[in-house]
């Protein structure tokens, strides 16, 4: 028997694509907040810390996610391209306006640098087909010597 209780409507829902560096950098910082907190409130259940300083680290705790909760809340994909931004046609131009504090470094517009948070580039399907033939060939090399 499973119990579920229906979600309450102020429960906080985000998407987050943990592919992306930027997805899983938010998890895991969700995660340790979550870990902090439960070591805060043993502390507090056997006294090794006193009232007063588990509600201060548990408010400290509370602020840092909700700055997460208010980063995720204020990315916005807006599907704009290199060749937009570097065109400056509408859909850039729209992008810039919902959006005045992003800003686009140079190098990031002509292909020698990427962000951190960027998701990988992943290989064309020619490029992974040859990719898993030469593969393949080490595999059916080494079963052979084998």
């Amino acid at each position: 028997m499973a119990l579920r209780s229906p979600k309450p409507e102020s429960c906080p829902t985000f998407n987050v694509f943990l592919k992306t560096d930027l997805g899983r950098h938010i998890f895991w910082l969700i995660v340790r907040i979550d870990k902090l907190v439960l070591k805060n409130f043993f502390c507090r259940r056997h006294q090794i810390i006193q009232r007063e300083a588990s509600v201060r680290i548990n408010g400290m705790l509370s602020a840092k996610l909700w700055n997460i909760y208010h980063s995720i809340y204020i990315w916005k994909n807006t599907n704009v391209t290199r060749k937009d931004v570097l065109e400056k046609n509408q859909v850039a131009v729209r992008a810039f306006e919902e959006m005045p504090l992003l800003e686009l470094k140079e190098s990031i517009l002509d292909k020698t640098g990427r962000s951190t948070f960027a998701p990988r580039i992943v290989d064309r399907p020619e490029e992974a087909e040859a990719v898993e033939a030469t593969e393949s060939n080490i595999v059916s090399e080494k079963s052979s010597e084998i």
